[in-house]
């Protein structure tokens, strides 16, 4: 049975209805809360006391428990002193909680998101309830009851395609897709194997069909899809050409993710300038960024706009280099994208909502400068940013 959305589709067609859409289109989501310490503490014995190592070379192994904790500070020594992560704030490991929220991370932004015809966003970790950590690094996981979070808000489309992804291993990862595909969520360059994670998914919307697709860059290379193996898709010249090839003939507007770039910095790279004007030369309509967890640059290439980094739109946490996202409202016509919208978001990692007159306009202000040098124009009234491109 059809649903509503074909039919209106089908009768554009017919009529000859003037095809337009929007497209919220925003960066990295986080859902993870807590902050864990390291399932493996490793002691270099040559820091530590001849007197209860008798050895000054090789690495000394602890399991991470209570009982290594106590063991460690009856001998005047604190997991903080380990070779472990940042996250391991305490010398008794914390209990993992996955409490669920009794509200929405999106309850103060989902009016504005629904002012698209669909969202479109990066999903920064896996939602599952099964796993474990894949790795002594920072690893985190949500609850499966965030997926209808994300439907309820107006997401149809989530990149998985990114270094996040496998933290809880292929069971969180394969649960993930589950359940986003239960509730009508697409995921986009993420599949149980490399020909599934890069195929294009596409949606119809005023009486148009938009493809995407998505891409990681940042690894580790663990997360890339084989053969046979879950993950998601590297980023590379042979992969990115043929995979627009076929989008290109599936779609009338194709729109690339790429997770990449360096945390913290708001310009991009040689290599992601290249990168997103190859893509554009190979039939990409537009570039959607994220990764580095600030706001970046914005370029406009033979028409065609390159997001370099549309930042954090929910996290779990924060970070003192972190700045504010974007939320950028995409309207989109049958010959691309004719302009953009943006609007900085901020300042609750965990509960975005649009910034205040005064942050918002000293945000775009900075974007505005940042994308001059590449060559882009971007209009700023009040907390709203406009980019032209038709």
């Amino acid at each position: 049975m059809r649903n509503e959305s074909d039919v209106r589709c089908r009768q554009e067609a017919l009529t000859g209805a003037n095809r337009t859409f929007r497209v919220a289109a925003v960066g990295d989501m986080m859902f993870d809360r807590s902050l864990r310490p390291p399932r493996v503490i490793f002691h270099r014995p040559a820091s530590m006391s001849n007197r209860l190592y008798g050895a000054t070379d090789g690495v000394e192994t602890f399991v991470n428990d209570v009982g290594t904790a106590t063991w460690l500070s009856a001998h005047g020594l604190a997991i903080q002193d380990a070779l472990v992560t940042a996250h391991a704030t305490s010398s008794i490991p914390a209990p993992r909680s996955r409490t669920t929220m009794s509200s929405s991370p999106f309850d103060r932004i989902r009016r504005k998101l629904q002012e698209a015809d669909f969202a479109f966003g990066n999903l920064e970790c896996p939602l599952s309830d099964r796993g474990r950590p894949t790795r002594n690094e920072a690893c985190y996981v949500a609850s499966p009851a965030m997926a209808g979070c994300l439907a309820d808000a107006g997401f149809k489309v989530l990149s998985f395609s990114n270094n996040h992804c496998l933290d809880f291993g292929d069971v969180a990862f394969e649960d993930t897709l589950a359940h986003l595909r239960r509730l009508g969520v697409k995921a986009v360059g993420a599949g149980r194997n490399l020909e599934s994670a890069r195929r294009p998914v596409v949606v119809r919307a005023g009486g148009l069909r938009a493809a995407f697709l998505a891409y990681n860059h940042v690894g580790p290379e663990t997360v890339y899809a084989v053969d046979g193996e879950c993950g998601v898709v590297p980023l590379n010249q042979y992969l990115l050409q043929e995979d627009l090839a076929r989008a290109r003939s599936e779609a009338d507007v194709v729109l690339v993710s790429m997770h990449w770039g360096i945390e913290g910095s708001p310009v991009p790279t040689s290599f992601q300038r290249r990168f997103a004007h190859l893509a554009i030369d190979s039939g990409a309509d537009g570039i959607l960024g994220h990764h580095t967890h600030v706001f970046g640059a914005v370029e406009v290439y033979r028409g065609r706009p390159i997001l370099y980094s549309l930042g954090n739109f929910v996290f779990g946490h924060t970070h003192h280099n972190w700045s504010p996202g974007l939320l950028a409202f995409l309207s989109i016509e049958r010959s691309g994208i004719s302009d953009i919208q943006l609007l900085p978001i901020g300042p609750d990692p965990y509960y975005p909502a649009q910034l205040d007159a005064a942050g918002g306009r000293n945000v775009l202000k900075m974007i505005q400068r940042l994308s001059a040098d590449l060559g882009a124009e971007i209009a700023v009234s009040g907390q709203e940013g406009t980019l032209k491109l038709r």
